[in-house]
């Protein structure tokens, strides 16, 4: 661990301190920041990277770096989202692509767990990076599965996923479309970089530590899920799944947290939370309305929960909602 740790709180922090990180471990010789391309020549590195911001906590990186030599420096991530970066090597002749996938919920991390070391290699490569908060991940993935992947996890692409993640960069790269269509090619772009790598999440990586689990049991467990996505509104006890599927309650608690990493508890609170965001953002009902749909009783219970699970009190999610996209 370097001496000097950067927190990061969100996308701008980082691009904030981009200048202060190099400096740290690099002479500058030129720098420009513009808000949407950031340029750094030093003695070792040179970097040009272009900001995209699709929507509020949605955004897209593309950075070509090159460096002389190995750098590392800390940083303290103090956000709750996910971050996917890929990077494939400008110079070699066949595509090899890498991924690291990163969740961070930092207020259910300690202080140390929040320390990440990133390390740039002597190389020249680009990378892509995609930022999603929670109030926009939950569109996409389930969170609550999320909370089991390794903060700095790097895997090797297979052959097909490089070449679909490669040709998705050098669309970006070329991004020879009119400002009028743009920020939608971008957007659909960013949708099309997440599909390839929630695949590969749900594939590879939420299921790798359960070669144990027989597929009878996993039959169990996937009916068990459906359960939980489609009566999760109910007053919905482990008790009465167990009555669904026949096995008694501990085997339930123990099977579902080996399977999944979370309780039947929390499941049932990630799917709620993801359908508040949907009443809220897509059939723009109220606060009252939203929690009656999704199984609360009591409002304050609702937006205390809400709160928890994405920094954010709904009334506040519902304004930022509307400043982006009002109503015509």
């Amino acid at each position: 661990m370097s001496e000097r740790v950067f927190v990061i709180k969100n996308p701008s922090d980082y691009c904030n301190s981009l200048l202060k990180i190099f400096n740290s471990i690099d002479c500058c010789k030129e720098y420009r920041n513009n808000g949407e391309y950031i340029y750094y020549r030093g003695q070792n590195i040179e970097m040009n990277m272009r900001r995209i911001i699709i929507s509020s906590g949605f955004e897209l990186f593309i950075n070509r770096c090159i460096t002389d030599k190995d750098f590392s420096f800390d940083v303290k991530q103090s956000y709750n989202a996910l971050e996917i970066i890929t990077s494939v090597d400008n110079e070699m002749e066949e595509i090899e692509g890498n991924v690291r996938f990163s969740y961070f919920n930092w207020k259910n991390l300690d202080d140390k767990e929040r320390i990440q070391t990133v390390t740039i290699k002597k190389s020249n490569r680009t990378y892509m990076t995609l930022f999603i908060d929670n109030t926009q991940l939950s569109q996409f993935l389930n969170i609550g599965e999320l909370k089991k992947l390794n903060h700095n996890d790097w895997r090797v692409l297979s052959e097909q996923d490089s070449l679909l993640v490669f040709d998705i960069m050098k669309q970006l790269i070329r991004n020879d479309w009119d400002k009028e269509t743009q920020k939608l090619f971008f957007h659909a772009k960013s949708l099309e970089y997440l599909s390839i790598i929630a695949k590969i999440i749900n594939n590879n990586v939420l299921w790798q530590n359960n070669d144990n689990i027989d597929r009878g049991d996993r039959d169990i467990l996937e009916e068990i899920q459906n359960i939980i996505k489609t009566q999760y509104y109910r007053n919905l006890t482990i008790e009465k799944i167990s009555k669904q599927v026949y096995k008694n309650s501990s085997w339930i608690k123990t099977k579902y947290k080996s399977a999944y990493g979370t309780t039947i508890h929390q499941e049932v609170i990630n799917c709620r939370m993801n359908k508040a965001l949907q009443y809220l953002r897509v059939d723009k009902l109220s606060v009252e309305e939203t929690t009656r749909k999704i199984g609360y009783e009591n409002t304050s219970h609702f937006i205390n929960t809400f709160k928890r699970y994405f920094g954010i009190t709904p009334g506040k999610f519902i304004k930022m909602e509307r400043s982006q996209f009002p109503e015509k």
